[in-house]
């Protein structure tokens, strides 16, 4: 456990890498994965009305771990600064850093590995294209201590 806490938000489109990055350095904190939470508690990947639900167990999880001193990983698209903002306040409200991982993986890539997920695990070529329109690169003016940029690997 650091001697402060510290909260990783994970950047990226679907499809990008953000969970494989997440699972070779798990060993950095706990991960809070809203996916997971949708799949093992509601027992499906998305469903509008219980998004709320989902992030609030989401935060709730979050505050707790930041609360005893853990290192937390947040592994989302989190494509837009106002959706990173909210995270960036909470971690300063329990007085931890906050850090970003950006998986910079171009849009097309991500499609060619949506194409050829296992049926089931693909979302619609809309809800995956769309996401682009909004997206706003992080920075260190939102408030971030650092920015790692990750970029694209082949193959994965």
């Amino acid at each position: 456990m650091n001697s402060k806490p510290l909260l990783i938000v994970i950047v990226g489109y679907p499809r990008s890498g953000k969970s494989t990055w997440v699972k070779e350095n798990s060993g950095l904190g706990l991960v809070v994965e809203p996916d997971w939470i949708r799949t093992n508690i509601l027992g499906h990947q998305f469903h509008r009305p219980a998004e709320p639900i989902i992030w609030l167990i989401a935060d709730s999880f979050i505050r707790i771990a930041l609360s005893q001193g853990h290192t937390v990983i947040l592994d989302g698209t989190n494509l837009m600064p106002y959706v990173r903002e909210k995270y960036i306040t909470l971690a300063k409200e329990m007085s931890a850093d906050v850090k970003c991982v950006w998986v910079n993986t171009p849009m097309e890539e991500c499609v060619r590995r949506n194409n050829v997920s296992p049926e089931g695990q693909k979302l619609p070529h809309y809800a995956l294209v769309s996401k682009e329109d909004g997206f706003v690169p992080p920075s260190e003016e939102e408030g971030f201590n650092e920015v790692i940029v990750v970029d694209y690997k082949e193959n994965e």
